[in-house]
């Protein structure tokens, strides 16, 4: 069974999700612990979603710069393209919106954009650096979000 939980720091404990966000970040994508954790986890609310017990991929959810803003999304290898990316999203989007959020932003690469798209969010044209990947900016304001993805595998 899929099931999604908030994790924040001081109140519980976020190792999961940044032992999720190692093995994708640093080990797949080269990035330095330093890159990947960047001092700002202990503003943000971590979303992690389990496949029956174990963890298999977190995102988190930070208030910066006057902006509700997801990054560091991460998928285990084993558990990609079974929509448990667009469950994380989605979970997270509806945990901002029903937070008081009007709009949410969303930091992704180039090759997870049509994830991005299918839940309703919208190229803003702003880019930022990420190690060696270009993270494109995405924003989904509250009426343009769809909650359920449809897709036949999810309730």
């Amino acid at each position: 069974m899929i099931k999604g939980r908030f994790l924040i720091e001081g109140i519980n404990e976020i190792g999961p999700a940044l032992e999720i966000r190692r093995e994708v970040l640093e080990k797949e994508l080269g990035l330095t612990r330093t890159q990947n954790e960047d001092g700002l986890d202990t503003l943000a609310v971590h979303g992690i979603v389990f496949d029956g017990q174990q963890p298999v991929a977190s995102g988190r959810m930070i208030y910066l710069s006057g902006r509700y803003l997801m990054d560091r999304v991460c998928v285990l290898s084993d558990h990609r393209r079974q929509y448990k990316g667009d469950f994380l999203v989605r979970m997270m989007c509806d945990r901002a919106f029903n937070s008081g959020a009007s709009e949410v932003w969303l930091a992704l690469p180039c090759e997870l954009l049509g994830l991005a798209k299918n839940i309703g969010f919208e190229d803003s044209g702003e880019k930022q650096e990420f190690g060696e990947k270009t993270l494109h900016l995405m924003r989904l304001p509250k009426d343009k979000f769809v909650s359920k993805c449809g897709h036949s595998c999810c309730h």
